[in-house]
């Protein structure tokens, strides 16, 4: 990413991550990391890459001054390391993208994090950004700006692999906010660690405006088999909605139960279009494998 995409960063940046001026990072919305039983993970590399550097801001900060930084601030939330553990570890490396834009003495900093797993098999990457504004007169100052930016995402990125490792706590607080990233994961979190207790905030969600948080509710819901979630997804779809009807069918049919059987029959003898007819059929042979006799 280069200057073109540069704008792009700082927007997502503020959008996702926590905007702030230089100085100690107190950020009252992001929780303390509640370290769950998984194996820790082992930071094999810190990738730092400069994106955009105005030259009147003065020499960059030094790559290596930053990643040193960087990967204190992830030792620190406890999930982290870069020493050789003595248990069970996972290795992944951290690829980091800073830039910085001056104006009449004000600097504002944007940063995206991107953690990768060292193997194919593991989970999806982490992506966190952040962004930090305030005096930037002074190189020392452009550069505190850059620092405080990747120390607020590395926070955030503890955040969400805290999520992802399927910690109850941070995964109800991450649906019931409104920081789509996280939700994001969330709802793998729930899908992989079978986490019940999200199931009414997920019912919620399926009456949300955002469709991605409704196809997120919608793919955890079905990954629980959760028969409460029946009656409301049957609800979400008109008949001529097909674009609606083919994935509530397909849901419905995975989910099983009498409640699903029933409306998967209804639509198979009465629904108009072959496709969705077909497509029921095949739903209802699957929800009655899974019903219960």
């Amino acid at each position: 990413m280069r200057a073109g995409a540069w704008a792009l960063l700082l927007t997502v940046a503020c959008r996702d991550g926590a905007t702030r001026p230089a100085g100690p990072i107190v950020d009252a919305a992001i929780p303390d990391v509640v370290v769950v039983r998984e194996s820790i993970v082992k930071i094999e590399r810190v990738a730092i890459e400069e994106s955009t550097w105005p030259k009147e801001a003065g020499p960059s900060p030094n790559p290596h001054e930053l990643a040193g930084e960087l990967k204190s601030d992830l030792v620190a939330s406890g999930l982290f390391t870069v020493d050789e553990p003595r248990g069970p570890y996972r290795s992944a490396s951290v690829h980091a993208l800073y830039g910085f834009e001056l104006a009449s003495g004000k600097g504002r900093a944007g940063a995206e994090l991107t953690l990768r797993w060292s193997t194919e098999e593991e989970d999806f990457d982490l992506v966190e950004h952040a962004s930090c504004e305030g005096a930037a007169s002074t190189p020392k100052e452009a550069g505190g700006l850059v620092e405080c930016a990747l120390s607020s995402a590395a926070r955030g990125l503890a955040v969400k692999e805290t999520i992802r490792r399927g910690d109850p706590t941070a995964v109800l607080a991450a649906l019931a906010g409104d920081d789509e990233g996280r939700r994001q994961v969330a709802f793998a979190a729930v899908a992989d660690h079978k986490i019940k207790e999200a199931v009414p905030r997920l019912l919620e969600l399926l009456e949300s405006p955002d469709g991605a948080a409704r196809d997120g509710a919608i793919g955890a819901l079905v990954a629980l088999r959760e028969p409460r979630a029946v009656g409301p997804l049957t609800k979400m779809a008109e008949f001529k909605d097909l674009a609606m009807m083919r994935r509530v069918v397909d849901a419905v049919g995975s989910i099983g139960g009498e409640e699903a059987v029933a409306y998967l029959e209804l639509v198979a003898s009465g629904h108009d279009d072959p496709t969705i007819k077909a497509m029921a059929e095949q739903a209802l042979a699957r929800a009655r494998r899974r019903t219960k006799p």
